[in-house]
């Protein structure tokens, strides 16, 4: 995890020991970006279509995560709301964008 994200959770971040425990969390992300994203790429035909569903939910997820810590967590630093929720959407839009990708191709081989 970046030092500045270590930083920011303070005396509440558990350290690069635990990255075990987010396992289910990335698949979890994975599955929602194949269901609420990619799949209706998909279905409408439309590369354009899995990009914005990926970046908004890309946005929505790490919003979510962002201004909870932002609301509940003490002295966290509001400068990294933004950028934070700016990574989730480029990170959610291009594997959305590889996502459907790969499914039309594997969709070719059969």
């Amino acid at each position: 995890m970046p030092k500045l994200v270590c930083k920011a959770h303070g005396p509440l971040d558990a350290g690069s020991g635990e990255l075990a425990s987010s396992y289910p969390l990335f698949l979890l992300f994975i599955i929602g970006l194949f269901v609420f994203a990619i799949l209706p790429g998909v279905e409408k035909a439309s590369f354009r279509t899995a990009l914005i569903y990926g970046g908004l939910f890309g946005f929505f997820t790490y919003a979510t995560y962002d201004l909870t810590n932002l609301a509940v967590l003490k002295d966290f630093p509001a400068g990294i709301v933004v950028g934070d929720i700016l990574w989730g959407i480029v990170l959610s839009t291009v594997v959305s964008g590889a996502g459907f990708v790969i499914y039309r191709w594997v969709q070719t081989l059969w």
